[in-house]
């Protein structure tokens, strides 16, 4: 039986027993000389009063109860949605102190509801954001009504984590802030994935240097760099040489690792300022920064080159070889006679293949 059917028959009951409560007072009226008579004129009383109730009564009763279950309902599946939610909840007061938190808080903060209740959500802070990025956050949630963004907070075991955080200030009519209600998730796992995508979409896989269109983006950065200080930079073209013979007779395996290891000993010869990409192949590009004229670029060349001159131990095997490079200038004084980025590295590379042709192992300077 659903609430309507329910109330109804709570209401016919009720009459029903105005009527025999009226009809036994009828009954002893001298009035009325018989019960049959006065039960006659009960039933006619009860029904007028049956129409009247019905018509005036029953609708808004029936009304405010279907209101009340429908609140209660609601309140319900707040409640469940609350305690099942995947994201972490916090409610807090107008001062900020926290009322509730949800299951989801816990397992995601590692602070329990006992733990967190009546502290200050700064119980969580991280220490990696500053006092004008929470000055800006609540300025936004006063003025606005709400802030949403990526924050770091730390766990209860000291960890740090990345998370989304959408906050919300609960006002009533008057436009008084009554409590704010935060809803926050781990993003942890999307940073990683983000970070994964990111890696590969700029880092050569083997050496772990930036692959080509990460170099794209030095290369315009250097000059950038070299325009706003009226400096120049250079770029060095390295081709192993006698590469080819190590992957066709100890196999790919073992080429790979002497790639990782050349890549190794090119980057302890530059500065943190520098890249070192691979360009493909046994193929890679330095651009060294911060070089005023080409001839400074010099010393590092003969560097890279004498480093990669040394015998590499791979797999039990001792394993020699050499490098022919190449390099090119660039610079803020010139800039509008030269040539684009693209050009540069050609320039780079033609200065390479000189060395080569010179006997290899060494490298070259690029002459217009």
């Amino acid at each position: 039986m659903d609430s309507k059917t329910r109330l109804l028959v709570l209401t016919a009951g009720s009459i029903f027993a105005t009527e025999t409560l009226v009809m036994l007072i009828l009954s002893y009226l001298p009035s009325l000389s018989t019960p049959v008579e006065a039960f006659i004129h009960a039933l006619l009383l009860g029904a007028m009063l049956f129409i009247v109730l019905y018509t005036y009564y029953f609708p808004a009763l029936n009304e405010r109860h279907e209101r009340l279950e429908a609140s209660g309902h609601e309140q319900r599946l707040t409640e469940i949605i609350f305690r099942e939610s995947n994201e972490g909840i916090v409610i807090t007061d107008r001062d900020n102190r926290i009322l509730r938190v949800n299951p989801a808080f816990t397992r995601i903060t590692g602070y329990t509801a006992e733990e967190a209740v009546g502290k200050n959500p700064k119980l969580l802070s991280s220490g990696r954001h500053d006092r004008a990025f929470y000055e800006t956050l609540w300025h936004q949630v006063n003025t606005a009504g709400s802030w949403s963004g990526e924050i770091w907070n730390r766990r209860k075991n000291g960890q740090v984590y990345p998370e989304w955080l959408s906050i919300r200030a609960v006002k009533n009519p008057a436009g008084e802030t009554l409590h704010h209600m935060a809803i926050f998730s781990d993003i942890t796992q999307r940073k990683h994935s983000e970070e994964k995508i990111r890696v590969l979409a700029n880092y050569d896989p083997l050496t772990g240097l930036p692959n080509r269109s990460l170099l794209d983006d030095r290369l315009r950065q250097a000059r950038e760099l070299a325009l706003r200080d009226k400096n120049g930079f250079a770029v060095i073209f390295i081709d192993l040489d006698r590469f080819k013979p190590v992957n066709d007779t100890l196999g790919h395996a073992v080429g790979d690792k002497l790639l990782q290891e050349a890549a190794r000993r090119m980057l302890a010869c530059v500065r943190n300022i520098d890249t070192v990409a691979r360009f493909g192949g046994d193929e890679f590009l330095v651009i060294l920064q911060d070089v005023p004229l080409k001839e400074n670029a010099s010393p590092v060349a003969q560097k890279i080159v004498t480093a990669l001159s040394h015998p590499f131990k791979i797999d039990q095997h001792e394993i020699t070889i050499s490098a022919s490079a190449g390099i090119a200038h660039w610079d803020a004084k010139h800039a509008a006679d030269k040539h684009d980025l693209s050009e540069l590295i050609q320039q780079a590379d033609k200065a390479m293949y000189q060395a080569k042709e010179a006997g290899r192992g060494s490298y070259r300077l690029w002459e217009e």
